[in-house]
């Protein structure tokens, strides 16, 4: 994806409310939020986090991947024919634009919040045929493998106009098989809660896999360098290498080799060594990076791809709460004999986002 070209537009005004999406305006704000404090980095913190944006903008991929088997496609698809967009009509382009803006915040054609399928609220089957046969006389290629445009669009229809196919991405109503009855691409369709309590208790409570059906059973697809989503996972731990010398510390060193460990070995032990140096650091700047939120999974136990990066920010205010939290806990509303005398400082830091990807 060319960015550049995607941000072109919005260039000049990146901070401050951008745009309103939906009827009315009131489903979705974007907002552009400034970092301040960045320029006050030393030059090793601002290479730190430049790898480490890299290393989350690498896996935003798997993002879109996990959450339908056909999101991804559907993204490249509408970016494609985008940016081969010059002279097409502007109705059209637009109609193509609102709908990849919502595919963009929700990492696919699912509510991040409801869960449930969306579908495009301007553009039409006709429109997209239309559009997808603009772009390729402008030079876009749209489908690979052997497959036609036209069965691209044909195989990808249901999942971008009918909202009655495969409506809910996490289902979780009593009653219901929530792994059939889930669209969520952490298995193959067709598997059922029954086929996984079939398997190895060790395999059921891997954050880092999809089951995929093989030879009348499952086979686990392991996400890690040479498994699952391999090209993308090495891309983030070339960065993450590339990070590691401009750690603020040798203990947040330690957390990104064995976070690369991990991604290496798609072994659950590395990923608990990982964590366990995370969360002994206490550094000037921070990240998050792995399959981390188990929210999209019906049973709760398989992650999804998520990154940020910050730094800690001005904090006087938050500091000083914190520093008379004994103050505040003796003039809460409730009967003295719930009141603590001895009250802990509680951690309490302020952190300027530099990026966030996935979840």
């Amino acid at each position: 994806m060319d960015s550049d070209k995607l941000i072109n537009s919005h260039r000049g005004r990146l901070v401050g409310e951008l745009e309103r999406l939906g009827p009315g305006g009131v489903e979705v704000m974007v907002l552009g939020v400034e970092a301040d404090g960045f320029d006050d980095l030393t030059p090793d913190q601002k290479r730190f986090a430049y790898y480490l944006c890299r290393a989350a903008i690498a896996g935003n991929a798997i993002a879109f991947q996990q959450s339908h088997r056909h999101a991804y496609e559907i993204k490249q698809l509408l970016e494609a024919i985008f940016l081969n967009s010059d002279g097409m009509e502007p109705a059209l382009r637009d109609a193509v634009h609102d709908y990849l803006k919502f595919v963009w915040i929700h990492h696919g054609q699912y509510d991040h919040y409801t869960h449930t399928k969306f579908v495009p609220a301007t553009l039409t089957r006709e429109g997209l045929s239309r559009a997808a046969e603009h772009a390729e006389a402008n030079g876009a290629v749209l489908a690979g493998d052997g497959e036609s445009t036209e069965d691209l669009l044909a195989r990808l229809d249901p999942s971008i106009f009918d909202a009655t196919v495969e409506p809910i991405q996490t289902n979780q109503s009593e009653g219901e098989d929530i792994v059939a009855s889930s669209a969520v691409n952490y298995w193959d369709p067709g598997v059922t809660s029954a086929d996984l309590d079939e398997l190895d208790p060790e395999l059921q409570a891997k954050i880092n896999v999809r089951f995929a059906r093989s030879n009348g059973g499952l086979e686990p697809e392991v996400y890690k360098i040479g498994g699952l989503y391999s090209r993308e996972i090495e891309t983030i731990c070339h960065f993450l290498r590339l990070a590691m010398p401009f750690a603020d510390s040798d203990q947040q060193r330690r957390s990104l080799e064995s976070l690369v460990a991990f991604y290496e070995s798609g072994d659950e032990e590395d990923f608990r060594r990982h964590c366990i140096d995370w969360l002994k650091t206490d550094d000037h700047m921070d990240y998050i990076n792995g399959f981390i939120e188990v929210y999209l999974d019906p049973r709760g136990v398989i992650g999804q791809f998520e990154a940020n990066v910050s730094f800690r920010a001005d904090a006087d205010l938050i500091d000083g709460m914190a520093d008379n939290a004994g103050y505040f806990e003796q003039r809460m509303p409730w009967p003295r004999k719930y009141r603590r005398d001895q009250v802990s400082r509680p951690v309490a830091n302020v952190v300027n986002v530099l990026v966030e990807t996935g979840d």
